[in-house]
């Protein structure tokens, strides 16, 4: 409950003073991050300034970082989240959120026009990718001169396997062992292997 110097804080809306008038009961998670909103205002809002949007959703829409919701000065629910049983569903309210998002973008709509940019990219990508269109590259990076691929003629003639096309001038075939012979080009060492039958 509410103790302690913190007795009394007016109402953000109505600026009613809470703490010791007990018929307007303040919302605790506002009012342990030090702001004042009664239960009247509250309801009346909710789909307003108090309405509570997941971490999530807060970041897509407005443009923001895990980092600048981890601020200690805004209220979070946590709540069992429905999709996972490991992790907390976090919710935040959309005034507090919008005014990080004025902060980090000037304006509220800045922000939805970045997210939108943002959006817009997504889907471009994936629909380039869907279609196999190729993505441009970036000119700014220095390029990395590849190696030219030598094709087999030139492989060996860089390796002076065959200096040039030739008639096989093989010698006398020898045995190796029971039944198998090989015989080997003079020119170019190339052997041919056989078995006698």
């Amino acid at each position: 409950m509410i103790n302690g110097s913190r007795l009394e804080r007016p109402c953000r809306n109505c600026g009613l003073m809470l703490g010791l008038n007990l018929s307007k009961k303040p919302e605790q998670t506002l009012w342990e991050v030090g702001i004042g909103v009664c239960s009247i205002c509250l309801n009346a809002n909710r789909d307003g300034d108090y309405k509570k949007m997941t971490m999530t959703r807060a970041i897509e829409d407005y443009c923001l970082t895990n980092t600048d919701l981890s601020d200690a000065k805004l209220a979070v629910i946590k709540k069992p989240n429905p999709h996972s049983k490991n992790k907390f569903m976090k919710l935040y309210y959309k005034f507090q959120v919008e005014e990080i998002a004025k902060i980090r973008h000037g304006s509220v709509n800045n922000a939805f026009v970045e997210a939108s940019r943002r959006r817009d990219l997504r889907l471009q990508s994936k629909l380039d990718k869907q279609y196999g269109i190729p993505k441009l590259k970036d000119d700014s990076k220095p390029k990395l001169s590849k190696k030219k691929k030598l094709t087999t003629e030139e492989v060996l003639m860089k390796y002076s396997i065959v200096k040039e096309p030739h008639i096989h001038n093989f010698s006398k075939p020898i045995k190796l062992s029971q039944g198998s012979m090989m015989k080997k080009c003079i020119d170019c060492n190339f052997e041919v292997k056989w078995e006698e039958i």
